[in-house]
């Protein structure tokens, strides 16, 4: 996570004067692409509501809005924008997290948890 978060440091100070442009795109452009855009949009400003940051995803392209999904973009909210703003020195803006009621991702997220548990007890 520390990567990803250098990595988003970079990119916002890059961004932050508006005399530098930036193309985000991981294999496919859909998850990690969204993840990171959604978290740049919002910890600069340029989204200040959940609403106003996929809209710019999917002004940007469509296809990055629909695959990114919420439990991604929850994931932004609970971990990166939290983590990029302290870095940052910034406030953090308004947690926005919705609800998953995705059967599929739900077990999914909870198989994750519990793996992670695992893990950590390991250590």
């Amino acid at each position: 996570m520390a990567k990803v978060v250098t990595a988003l440091d970079a990119a916002y100070h890059m961004l932050k004067n508006g005399e530098e442009k930036a193309l985000l795109h991981c294999a496919a452009g859909i998850h990690r692409t969204g993840i990171c855009t959604y978290t740049l949009l919002r910890c600069s400003g340029e989204a200040k509501t959940r609403k106003e940051a996929m809209e710019r995803i999917k002004a940007i392209r469509l296809h990055t809005h629909d695959g990114v999904k919420d439990w991604r973009i929850n994931l932004a909210e609970e971990i990166l924008i939290p983590l990029l703003s302290q870095k940052l020195g910034i406030d953090v803006p308004p947690r926005e997290l919705v609800e998953i009621k995705d059967p599929k991702v739900l077990a999914r997220l909870k198989s994750r948890e519990r793996c992670g548990a695992r893990a950590e007890s390991k250590h």
